[in-house]
């Protein structure tokens, strides 16, 4: 168990009581007996008890004071408040300036703003600008009616600034303490609002230092601040402050350590400044900024009045200037179109009591997370929360010896300041409905620099540190409550649930509170939101008597899924492409988190590197109606948490893959003007970069032949070969190996890389490459008037041979199978008409390959190909999912996806006689009996893009989301027969989900939610 504080002696009011009477009665043997209250005698004896009662009090205090002294020793003080901040939007009214001249507004650093609504307490907040800004002064008359005013927007802080305030005089004996007229100072937010300690110079000293001052009259040297006097030295002006009660401490005298004749060690004779100290009758001043709190988190539009002055300047046309001070309200307007978040009142004692054990663990070296967490919550008071993580334990990726601290801005309710209670505390304010927008904003303006410096200083050789904004998944709530007919109106309640579900679902909320203040520890990382939970919020909101119809609402890839792939070397982490959006999972699909948004481009490839953690193409096309297909390619090192652009193609690009040759990258792009390959260069902590394009030459008689799919296969001895699917029935062709280029290959000019590629990544690199035919004085506005050959029109040798079997086959999908010892090819044919065979697979080393069960084919084209041990399973145009157990001698294509016949779209079903061989009513079940079973799972025939499956888990996507294998059942059917279908869910919900996951670096936060009334019964 802990240790507590004694009680040195528990003796209270009514024991001392009652001991004195029992004295009397038993020891004295008086005739007097205390027989009522009011009786005189009583009295003193009670007024005696009382007395000693309150000594008693006392002498327990003297624990606590040790306790304190001993927190003073170990160096922990209170935290002192914190200033609001808030961007303050100042607009120049119109002015005519003088004939002939230039006029500009200065507002000055350190210029005071407020409101000129006063509080409560008859004071309005104050707010000093961090820094100097210059706009030109507005016309009489605006050239045009609606334009602008000239405007400027600076930052502020609620504090006020005091410029050399005389503290005190120096005594010349160590020891000396000054208090500043203010105080508590604020917390540090901005280099020149750092308290600065100016001494005056002996007149005598001729030494002159550059950051002399001269202050009323005094030359002054700025001294410097010191935690403590333990590293300094007797020469050293220095200084250690207190914040929070506004006391400036210079060095006390101590008997030093001494050493003699290099061994022995002993106190000096006599007390010495542990550093140097003000000269008797020297000036002492100070400038600091005091104020802060949570009164400065004011509202918007609150601020708008100007204290100070402002500086006109006067520019005449023979470059004469002038600088004269003005009244703010005559010439510029202000405002703050945002509100101020950010103040914090100091720190109470009982918190410090709390917090102070925490120290006799801190150090001044970042060993372990805890020490992460701490310093960086030092550094920087705009931090609510801080969760440190060793990287390597979460991402494969990550460098040994990494660190990643995540972190959450802080974010103050804005209410006003509570009533402080009688033990002296400050109870918790509500939270308040934070948007992702919001905190959004807080976090591109925040400002890293002190941690970073912080964790610089402090972390161990041989670690490094990353910094990370947690991520936030927004979720929206709609619900239907029954309201109490005692209650306020309905829009009330309904409000009220609004707000109740903005401040549950709230990266600030505590779920296991019920008071939901900013005193709690926030929403613990990793933690689901459940339906349940919701509901049990609701509930409890005054007002409401049942609930009903609640649903969850979150973005997820349920639309036009292009792209489906898991990361072969980050477990359970799965990509996928929605539209213009980037959706990963790092649980297997139970929940996606939106990673980037591709504005104008839709995603239509992705591939992780089977050999590099982390690293992963990305292929988007970009929306431009009416113009030619063009495409852009990213690269991420991060698993997607970064990405990077690296170029742009002029052609479209159908596939990517990556290939691994004398530990070279290469990333390979399927295009419509051929096959391409890149070297491509990505070193940790740098951007990545691709090289100087080469054609590779598939078909010698069409070395730009487009192409449809591309897939690396790995060879029994590890060798890698790449095989590509032509357009136009253009056949598949594969390689011999792993070097794709021919001994003479077919060299891009300058002017064709810039054809195909409009943005190259480096100009200056294509000039230099030795592999291709350039000359170093070419550039882009630059190229030689004589086109050289086109490459339609040169001949090069191919290192790929045709697949003879599907010469004038139309193949779209290619795809590797690897079962030890053996590689096998596999190719997804597409129908013709009625006619389907469904693909082709060929085994690496053998002389031809073969149609897999042709006459069991069910579905039209083959879209895609994945594996699952002996399972082989495609996505088909119309029959959903089937698949083929490879282990079985003559087994057939069989359904692995089916729908209830009772939910059969009545609408899909009369297309069977107009579209009989892309609907047909029935298959044929696998022991040759008809089983009217639909084969779709949620949209009938329609096509299916992609599938994939990494562990236990398989996904398909199409045009409606994503659909996850959850099971695999051999049960018998209806009719008795083995049907051989799985169980699949939906993947991909935005709504109706019983529970929202989260990974472990991410939060939830309120979107918008919808609140109806409903009747008693509907629920």
């Amino acid at each position: 168990m802990p240790l507590q504080l004694p009680v040195l002696d528990d003796t209270d009011f009514e024991k001392l009581l009652e001991m004195a009477l029992d004295h009397i009665d038993s020891k004295l043997q008086a005739d007097w007996r205390a027989a009522s209250e009011g009786d005189p005698g009583r009295v003193l004896i009670e007024a005696f008890a009382f007395l000693t009662d309150q000594m008693i009090y006392r002498m327990n205090r003297l624990p606590e004071k040790v306790y304190v002294a001993f927190l003073r020793l170990l160096g922990v003080n209170l935290y002192p408040p914190s200033a609001a901040a808030v961007k303050l939007t100042f607009t120049a009214l119109p002015h005519e300036s003088p004939e002939g001249a230039t006029q500009f507004l200065e507002i000055p650093r350190g210029t005071r703003i407020s409101s000129d609504q006063a509080k409560d307490d008859g004071e309005a907040p104050i707010f000093v600008t961090v820094e100097s800004k210059t706009m030109l002064v507005g016309t009489a008359v605006p050239d045009t009616p609606d334009a602008p005013l000239p405007s400027v927007t600076i930052e502020a802080r609620h504090c006020t600034w005091v410029e050399y305030e005389l503290a005190g005089y120096g005594a010349g004996k160590p020891g000396l303490a000054v208090q500043l007229a203010h105080a508590p100072l604020v917390a540090p937010f901005h280099p020149n609002f750092e308290p600065k300690v100016w001494v005056e110079v002996d007149p005598a000293q001729d030494d002159f230092d550059p950051d002399d001052r001269t202050i009323n009259h005094h030359r002054c040297r700025l001294w410097t601040a010191v935690s403590d006097f333990s590293q300094s030295r007797a020469s050293d002006t220095v200084y250690t402050l207190d914040r929070l009660a506004g006391i400036v401490q210079f060095a006390p005298a101590a008997q030093r350590e001494i050493t003699l004749g290099g061994k022995q060690k002993m106190l000096a004779a006599e007390p010495q400044p542990l550093a140097d100290v003000p000269g008797n009758g020297r000036c002492i001043y100070v400038s600091y900024a005091y104020g802060g709190g949570t009164a400065g988190n004011v509202l918007a539009e609150s601020l708008n009045l100007v204290l100070d002055h402002i500086q006109l300047i006067t520019q005449t046309a023979d470059s004469q200037e002038s600088n004269t001070p003005q009244t703010a309200s005559y010439f510029l307007t202000v405002t703050n179109p945002e509100r101020a978040n950010g103040g914090r009142e100091a720190e109470t004692l009982r918190n410090g009591l709390l917090r102070g054990p925490q120290a006799i663990y801190a150090q001044d070296q970042a060993v372990t997370t805890r020490d992460y967490e701490r310093i960086v919550k030092s550094a920087s008071d705009g931090l609510a929360r801080v969760n440190a993580q060793t990287k390597r334990m979460k991402w494969t990726y990550a460098e040994p010896g990494t660190v990643q601290v995540l972190l959450i801005p802080a974010l103050s309710s804005g209410l006003a300041a509570a009533a402080v209670t009688p033990d002296g505390q400050t109870p918790g304010q509500p939270l308040r409905h934070v948007s992702l927008k919001e905190l959004t904003r807080l976090i591109q303006t925040f400002d890293l620099t002190a941690v970073e410096a912080a964790l610089n200083r402090s972390q161990a050789l041989g670690t490094s540190h990353e910094l990370k904004w947690v991520g936030y998944k927004e979720v929206s709530v709609t619900a239907a409550v029954v309201i109490d007919e005692q209650a306020d109106a309905t829009s009330v309640v309904k409000t009220a649930v609004t707000n109740r579900l903005a401040q549950f679902i709230n990266p600030y909320n505590n779920p296991d509170t019920a008071d939901m203040t900013e005193e709690d520890t926030g929403w613990p990382f990793g933690r689901s939101l459940t339906l349940e939970s919701v509901e049990k919020a609701i509930a409890q909101t005054p007002g409401v008597t049942k609930v009903a119809n609640v649903t969850l609402h979150v973005a997820a890839p349920n639309r036009h899924i292009r792209a489906l792939t898991p990361d072969w070397r980050q477990p359970r982490t799965w990509y996928a492409g929605s539209q213009n959006n980037l959706y990963r999972s790092t649980n297997d699909g139970n929940g996606w988190e939106l990673m980037w948004t591709f504005s104008g481009e839709t995603v239509w490839a992705i591939e992780p590197n089977p050999d590099n953690d982390g690293l992963l193409a990305l292929v988007t096309r970009v929306d431009e109606p009416d113009s030619p297909v063009k495409a852009r390619v990213y690269i991420s090192t991060d698993c997607g948490e970064t990405v990077t652009k690296v170029t742009d193609f002029n052609y479209g690009i159908e596939d990517i893959g990556w290939l691994l040759r004398a530990n070279l990258t290469i990333l390979l792009l399927a295009t419509d003007q051929g096959l391409y390959e890149f070297n491509l260069s990505h070193q940790r902590q740098k951007p990545p970069r691709l090289d100087v394009p080469s054609l590779v030459p598939i078909n010698p008689n069409n070395i730009k032949a487009a192409i449809y799919s591309l897939v690396v296969l790995k060879g029994q001895r590890g060798q890698s070969r790449v095989a590509a699917a032509l357009k136009s029935r253009g056949g598949v062709f594969i390689s011999d190996g792993a070097d794709l280029l021919p001994d003479v290959a077919p060299e891009l000019t300058l002017a064709e890389i810039t054809d195909l590629m409009p943005l190259a990544p480096d100009w200056g690199k294509l000039a230099e490459s030795p592999s291709t035919a350039l000359n170093a004085e070419m550039s882009p506005d630059n190229l030689p008037s004589t086109p050289p050959l086109p490459l339609s029109a040169r001949r090069a040798d191919s290192h790929f041979r045709r697949i003879v079997e599907l010469d004038g086959e139309d193949v779209r999908h290619l795809a590797a199978q690897q079962e030890d010892p053996h590689s096998y090819l596999w190719a997804g044919l597409m129908a013709e008409g009625k006619v389907a065979k469904g693909c082709y697979c060929w085994q690496l080393g053998q002389p031809s390959g073969k149609l897999m069960s042709p006459e069991s084919w069910r579905g039209g084209s083959c879209r895609a190909l994945t594996f699952d041990g002996g399972w082989v399973y495609a996505a088909t145009e119309w029959n959903g999912v089937v698949k083929l157990n490879l282990r079985q001698e003559g087994a057939r294509w069989v359904a692995s996806t089916a729908l209830d016949p009772i939910v059969f779209d009545p609408f899909m079903r009369s297309l069977d006689d107009q579209r009989p061989d892309y609907a047909p009513n029935f298959v044929e079940s696998p022991t040759g009996e008809a089983e009217p079973v639909a084969q779709q799972i949620f949209r009938p025939y329609e096509p299916l893009w992609t599938i994939a499956a990494s562990g236990k888990v398989l996904m398909t996507g199409g045009n409606h989301g994503i659909l996850r294998r959850t099971s695999v059942s051999d049960g018998a059917g209806k009719t008795g027969a083995a049907r051989f279908t799985d169980t699949y869910s939906e993947s991909s919900k935005v709504s109706g989900m019983d529970k929202i996951t989260i990974p472990y670096d991410w939060l939830f936060v309120s979107g918008i939610h919808t609140v109806d009334e409903a009747e008693p019964g509907d629920e």
